[in-house]
């Protein structure tokens, strides 16, 4: 799809919803967003999705072998608001875009926080099955010779976290504003309504 024709098709997505629906929604996003963006260690809505499926991320690598274990939690942390996106883009759901987008916005918040503890090793830790729990980024940065930068590589994850708050709750609004104003345009025009 060309970038006009995901326009037009978002243009007749929005004319066919209901905005005040999705109000409730935006307004989860906007919190979320802020909350996560005002205090990066904030436990969110959306922070103990994030913690079981991390942890399932590590249940399901762990037959790779225990790099690619430790590698797992933090990879699917990532690839389910991502696969979400995709997802929701395949059915034509942009409202649900934005809030996969918020999703993985505080999954990169919640990343960051574990990546800058890297070396000071403060967080308090949760073994899959009681074990002797692994600090995932203290082995990959060791892991690849870069633990002296892991409060940097955490700053740029963070700074993308950011960014998809910002986005998730910018084209939430912008979204919702499409559907009123199809909305009123269609109520002025005295057109049936869904």
């Amino acid at each position: 799809m060309t970038i006009r024709e995901v326009r037009d098709d978002i243009d007749a997505w929005c004319s066919d919803c209901n905005w005040w629906i999705r109000i409730p929604v935006l307004l989860l996003i906007l919190h979320q967003s802020f909350h996560q963006i005002q205090d990066s260690s904030w436990d969110g809505l959306f922070s103990a999705l994030d913690f079981g499926i991390h942890e399932l991320g590590h249940v399901l690598f762990m037959p790779l072998g225990e790099f690619m274990s430790i590698l797992g939690g933090s990879f699917w942390q990532l690839a389910a608001p991502l696969i979400s996106v995709v997802m929701f883009f395949r059915q034509r759901d942009y409202f649900a875009i934005s809030v996969c987008s918020m999703w993985l916005g505080i999954s990169l918040f919640r990343m960051a926080l574990y990546m800058e503890d890297a070396r000071t090793l403060s967080l308090q830790l949760v073994s899959v099955g009681g074990g002797e729990a692994y600090h995932d980024w203290n082995y990959l940065f060791t892991s690849f010779r870069m633990l002296q930068w892991n409060v940097r590589i955490g700053h740029i994850t963070r700074g993308l976290g950011e960014v998809f708050l910002v986005l998730a709750a910018l084209s939430g609004t912008w979204l919702i504003w499409k559907m009123f104003r199809f909305r009123r345009f269609s109520v002025r025009e005295g057109r049936t309504l869904p």
